[in-house]
C-alpha cells in the first residue's frame, strides 16, 4: 500500500543486521529508506522539530529501537585479521557508532569495543561472521553462545545416527 507520510526527520539510522536504513521522525516512527517510492518534499514549517528530544539511548541501540531496556551491555570481540577483508567490513557495519564503539589493532588480532542495546540483533549480527570472531565479554554472552552451539552439535550428532 502507498501512503502520503509528512513528518519532520530528525535522524537517519542504519540497522547493523539487516544493512536498512530509516529515517526517524519526532514521534519516533521509522521509514525505510529503500521503501520511498516518490519524491521527498521539504516542508516550510517543520515546528514539530523545536518539541524533538532525542532518546539519550539512542547511541547505545544494535538494530531496532528498543522501549524497555536496562543500561547498556559492553561487548567485547577479538578478530581474526587474516580473514578477507573482515576488517573492512566491520568498519562498514560499524561506522555510525563512532560515538560508542572503537576498533584497535593490538599484536595479531584486532578488537572491538562497544556498549549496546538490542542483544538480539546484536547477536544476529555477531553469527554473520562464524569463526572469525570471539566473544570475550560479557561472560552471560559467552555463556550463551556455549549453550546454543552445545544444542546444535547436539542436534546434528543425533541427526548424523538417523538413516536418510
Amino acid at each position: 500500500d502507498l501512503a502520503d507520510i509528512i513528518c519532520s526527520p530528525v535522524a537517519v539510522i542504519q540497522n547493523l543486521t539487516t544493512h536498512i536504513f530509516y529515517v526517524k521522525d519526532t514521534e519516533n516512527n521509522y521509514y525505510r529508506i529503500d521503501r520511498i517510492k516518490s519524491k521527498i518534499t521539504i516542508t516550510e514549517d517543520p515546528s514539530d522539530i523545536d518539541q524533538y528530544s532525542p532518546n539519550p539511548y539512542q547511541k547505545y541501540f544494535w538494530g531496532n529501537e528498543y522501549q524497555k531496556h536496562g543500561e547498556p551491555t559492553h561487548i567485547k570481540l577479538r578478530i581474526k585479521a587474516g580473514t578477507t577483508n573482515i576488517i573492512e567490513k566491520i568498519k562498514s557495519d560499524t561506522v555510525l557508532r563512532i560515538e560508542t564503539g572503537k576498533l584497535y589493532k593490538d599484536d595479531e588480532y584486532y578488537y572491538y569495543e562497544d556498549d549496546i542495546l538490542g542483544m538480539p540483533d546484536f547477536r544476529r549480527w555477531l553469527r554473520s561472521y562464524g569463526s572469525s570472531i570471539t566473544v570475550l565479554e560479557p561472560q552471560t554472552l559467552i555463556k550463551e553462545i556455549v549453550e546454543n552451539t552445545t544444542k546444535t552439535l547436539t542436534y546434528y550428532d543425533k541427526l548424523s545416527t538417523i538413516k536418510i
